[in-house]
């Protein structure tokens, strides 16, 4: 695989936007053997932020037959243009028709990964120190040039099941505490009451409340990390919602001795 670079007067940014850099480590970056690599698609949101693009160069794709040799092999050529549409990063990418496991698929899923791996290294060639700076352990190398890895987008892991307790406080007349907002529903025929179960490590909660307000907050808040201020009913039966929040997670604090603690984000 080679690489060219094409320097423009146009100076490349030291720093990635903060609300970019979360998405991109939180979102388009995969763990492989103890360290974070940023895919593709992540090194495109991070030029995009930049105002930088990526394409596929004019003539940039081939296919090359096999020789008594060497096998076959897919070439694409990737350019990144700044926001003036001059061209200040070259780079390509093969796929070879031996290479595990793209041998055993069809042409057009060879040259598209090709393709994929020329932005890459394209966008790595230009903008990759950046990539260090978007937390602990991420690399400089793009996922898809790391030598036989079959990329394919991380599968969601199946929720534990949550437990079947209803959790109701007893002997507590109010309160506060926090889980995920499970569901909502509006009142039945006939009734004002509004509905909420809030799922916590303890057990389900099952609350209601009276007020307008508090129906279009948890439509709004509804599967997300909530803290929920509630006071008992008169009857002592019900548990009624006083407020609703949205809690907000702060990303875990670099390892001590963190040598990318100091980047800014």
């Amino acid at each position: 695989m080679t690489t060219d670079l094409v320097l423009a007067s146009r100076a490349v940014p030291d720093a990635v936007p903060g609300a970019i850099a979360r998405y991109v480590l939180e979102n388009l970056t995969v763990p492989l053997q103890g360290k974070r690599y940023v895919t593709v698609a992540g090194a495109t949101a991070v030029a995009s932020a930049l105002g930088f693009s990526v394409r596929e160069a004019e003539g940039g794709s081939r296919y090359v037959p096999p020789t008594d040799h060497l096998p076959g092999y897919w070439e694409c050529t990737a350019e990144v243009l700044d926001p003036a549409g001059m061209v200040i990063g070259r780079g390509s990418g093969m796929v070879t028709d031996d290479e595990r496991p793209w041998s055993t698929r069809p042409h057009f899923a060879r040259r598209a990964m090709a393709s994929t791996r020329a932005a890459g290294r394209a966008l790595r060639m230009c903008v990759g120190h950046l990539f260090v700076g978007l937390g602990h352990g991420v690399q400089a190398v793009t996922l898809e040039e790391m030598p036989e890895v079959e990329y394919e987008p991380p599968t969601p892991q199946k929720p534990s099941k949550a437990p079947t307790a209803v959790l109701t406080f007893e002997g507590e007349q109010g309160g506060r505490f926090t889980g995920v907002l499970a569901k909502v529903w509006e009142p039945k025929a006939g009734s004002k009451r509004i509905g909420f179960e809030v799922q916590t490590e303890r057990g389900l909660v099952k609350l209601g409340s009276f007020t307008a307000h508090h129906l279009e907050d948890g439509k709004e808040l509804a599967g997300s990390d909530v803290e929920v201020a509630w006071k008992r009913s008169k009857c002592g039966k019900y548990l009624n919602v006083e407020g609703i929040m949205p809690v907000t997670k702060a990303p875990p604090p670099p390892p001590k001795d963190d040598p990318d603690a100091d980047i800014p984000f």
